[in-house]
């Protein structure tokens, strides 16, 4: 979504909890299983949608300063740095970047730090060719207005060109992309796409999306199909996303693209897919049955077994159900934390509890048996949850469409968004304040006409 993902809030407390605040990852030992590596083509759409989140994370405590100018052209210098690296071109072709990229910036007011990306649109050129490339931002983490406007709305908005229903954050997200312009040229997308596409053989547009950004992909790639002239193709590369419409949006966005223009591709054992539809949801809380993170078990925790079911709540909160698009490819890649990441794990997770973790889950105390004895260890073995719920939606990904390690490397390097000495910071503390409101909200929802469930069902 910004369909969804209420539970997209959680990987930002794994991902917090495993790195802590602007410290680099800790070491990762990876291997892949057996299966078929990626396409080529599978690769280079997950290169363009990973590298839309170059400006995620960074803020502003000052407007004043010329944020939206100073984001934009950290974008567009990563994004080039990118697109010019042979360890990335040699996999991905020479591309160019040629409209964007551009940015939807809100004020946040009373946040730490204000001003940030709520969502972010590039698109590239396939040298000679006619094949445009779009990568589509994922959630940003520390965007109070992303979580609340865009990922918590999920209530439903008609969508008429399929004649279903999508999330009204999918709406909200959709409304912004539409109206971001190219700062050079000044139009939109679209308009770009059509001045540059007409009467061409042979055009085809590509979207891509991880997460957050795999539910705007297709709602956009949905968009641009009614938009622009049916002789070109547009196809859609979904990574990771979770559901942004009902039954009939899903089926009509397949059906429109044609189904062998609809791509989505989900880690088994990755929790964000698995909203909204009903049946997916109610897998959570044993995704991890037979995983381990750093020895630890994630199987049994109430408190996640209560997050699990106030997903599964919203998810049957009407008649209208969510529905999966097309049929996912789906994969699994085998993470090892090695002895010092799980060691640093463990020290970041003692910082965390004197931080501020602890008043995180304060309100599930008296429920599911958790009393403030037990609260320390109710929360830890969370927190392992979602350490591993971060890993799955992120380092797993990267593992499986980056197999070179040269391109692995590169887009490493030119994705990280932390930017030594600039004004622009990653805020783990407005994380922590964001994840301490839905925990929040989760614990009650409860009631005596709606009792927790603390056994996973």
């Amino acid at each position: 979504m910004k369909v969804s993902s209420l539970v997209i809030l959680l990987i930002t407390m794994g991902m917090l909890i495993a790195c802590g605040p602007q410290d680099p990852e800790p070491p990762v030992d990876t291997q892949e299983d057996t299966q078929s590596a990626p396409s080529t083509e599978a690769t280079t759409q997950f290169f363009h949608a990973w590298m839309a989140d170059v400006v995620n994370d960074l803020s502003s405590d000052d407007f004043e300063k010329p944020a939206e100018k100073w984001l934009i052209d950290t974008a567009t210098k990563r994004i080039n740095w990118a697109l010019g690296d042979t360890a990335i071109s040699n996999v991905t072709g020479k591309d160019s970047l040629v409209w964007g990229p551009a940015l939807f910036l809100t004020e946040e007011s009373g946040a730490p730090y204000p001003y940030t990306v709520e969502n972010m649109m590039y698109c590239t050129q396939l040298k000679g060719t006619n094949h445009y490339s779009i990568g589509i931002a994922g959630t940003n983490e520390v965007s109070y207005d992303d979580w609340l406007k865009e990922d918590f709305n999920v209530n439903w908005s008609p969508e008429s060109i399929t004649g279903g229903k999508i999330s009204k954050g999918s709406r909200l997200g959709l409304e912004n992309l539409e109206s971001l312009k190219d700062r050079g040229s000044g139009k939109t997308l679209l308009e770009f796409l059509g001045s540059m596409l007409e009467g061409k053989s042979g055009a085809r547009v590509s979207v891509a999306g991880h997460s957050l950004g795999g539910a705007l992909t297709q709602v956009y790639s949905n968009y641009l199909r009614a938009k622009l002239d049916l002789s070109i193709q547009v196809d859609a590369w979904v990574y990771a996303g979770p559901t942004a419409g009902d039954a009939t949006f899903a089926d009509g966005l397949v059906s429109k693209l044609g189904a062998d223009n609809y791509h989505a591709y989900n880690n088994r054992l990755d929790v964000i897919p698995h909203v909204w539809q009903e049946d997916s949801v109610k897998k959570i809380c044993t995704i991890y049955r037979n995983k381990k993170f750093c020895e630890k078990n994630l199987l049994g925790e109430p408190i996640i077994n209560m997050v699990t079911q106030y997903l599964l709540d919203i998810s049957t909160a009407t008649s209208d159900r969510y529905k999966i698009p097309g049929n996912p490819q789906t994969f699994e890649v085998d993470i090892v934390n090695s002895p010092a990441a799980c060691e640093k794990v463990a020290k970041d997770l003692e910082k965390a509890w004197d931080n501020g973790l602890k008043g995180a889950t304060d309100p599930f105390v008296g429920k599911c048996g958790i009393d403030k004895a037990g609260q320390k260890a109710h929360t830890f073995a969370m927190a392992y949850f979602l350490a591993e719920v971060g890993e799955q939606h992120t380092t797993a990904y990267t593992d499986y469409f980056f197999p070179n390690p040269a391109m692995k490397a590169a887009v490493s390097e030119y994705a990280n968004p932390y930017i030594s000495g600039s004004q622009f910071l990653s805020n783990a503390d407005e994380e922590l304040i964001i994840l301490t409101a839905f925990l929040a909200e989760v614990a009650g929802s409860f009631n005596s006409s709606n009792p927790p469930k603390c056994a996973c069902e």
